[in-house]
């Protein structure tokens, strides 16, 4: 019925318009998204012209060791992206799964709910893919060997191939995809740099957030669907943070007990376990000179009182360490 010729004469007429309104749309976000280009030069300008970047693109260097390229300065290009790319997959993607379920969830939804609107909908159950190597590499799974970086990189192009072949429109498919690949891309210049921290994942975090978002809608326009995957996210985003928050605050109770017990008896050495968390303050140094002076003034400890600190996971085998 819906292919007669008046049905096709009104949807012929209605496309001009279509297109009169999508033009405009975009013209009003031109002047946003200019804005936008020219404050992130202009702050990539300002944090790049600092003295401690001039340092390190000089010397490999800066801030006394703390941050160091993942290449010598004076390696040749291809060198340089090699180290870059080997940094990337074997460090910047896997660890974006390693502290909870904030972006494997969201790709796990982008993936299911992808394919679910393209051809073969049985492939939608292949978004439990990011969330079982979420969960591997969660409960310790060796991410920085070739098989490793393999599935890393896979949650990602999992997702995107779904994406490209969902039954949608293709500028509705375009800016999909071009959230989930912002979101691996904003960590590429991180790459040159040796230095890793969750304040890295969360503006990738937010574009994958957005990406599931936009693929689930169907699903989540009815009041109590949208209540309910609030809870059920909300449960699973913080149940990694909340058992992880429960070993670090143990590890730095017995922390101060072996603290109070040294101060007490007098001891030359305090010998301080680690939790498997606590990799973040952990370099090559024993211990951190930084970490060292702030650990005695917030413990109130003297300078005489030798600080030994454990490698990460130490506090898990303690007193048998």
């Amino acid at each position: 019925m819906c292919w007669r010729p008046g049905f096709l004469r009104a949807a012929a007429a209605a496309l001009p318009e279509r297109r009169h309104r999508l033009r405009l749309r975009q013209r009003r976000q031109l002047p946003l998204g200019l804005a936008c280009l020219l404050g992130a030069v202009l702050g990539a300008a300002l944090m790049f012209s600092g003295g401690g970047y001039r340092e390190l693109a000089d010397t490999g260097s800066a801030l006394d060791g703390l941050r160091q390229l993942t290449f010598p300065p004076g390696d040749s290009l291809p060198a340089m992206a090699a180290a870059m790319l080997r940094w990337y997959l074997g460090k910047l993607l896997p660890i974006c799964l390693l502290r909870g379920f904030h972006i494997g969830l969201p790709l796990a939804v982008v993936t299911a709910c992808s394919f679910w609107k393209g051809p073969r909908r049985p492939l939608a159950l292949l978004g439990l893919f990011p969330l079982a190597c979420n969960l591997w590499v969660w409960r310790g799974g060796a991410y920085e060997n070739p098989l490793g970086m393999a599935l890393c990189a896979l949650c990602w192009l999992l997702p995107l191939a779904a994406i490209l072949t969902c039954r949608e429109p293709w500028a509705v498919k375009g800016e999909r995809a071009l959230w989930l690949l912002a979101a691996p891309a904003v960590l590429a210049p991180m790459a040159a740099v040796a230095t890793l921290g969750q304040r890295f994942y969360f503006l990738p975090t937010v574009l994958v957030v957005l990406a599931a978002a936009d693929a689930a809608a169907p699903l989540l326009r009815g009041r109590r669907a949208a209540l309910l995957a609030a809870g059920v996210l909300a449960v699973i985003l913080a149940l990694p943070w909340g058992s992880r928050a429960w070993v670090t605050l143990s590890c730095t109770r017995l922390r101060a007990g072996l603290a109070r017990q040294a101060l007490e008896t007098g001891a030359e050495t305090l010998v301080l376990p680690t939790d498997r968390m606590g990799g973040v303050f952990w370099y090559c140094r024993n211990p951190w000179e930084l970490y060292e002076d702030s650990y005695r003034q917030f413990w109130g400890l003297p300078e005489g009182l030798v600080l030994v600190f454990l490698p990460p996971g130490s506090y898990e085998t303690w007193p048998d360490t």
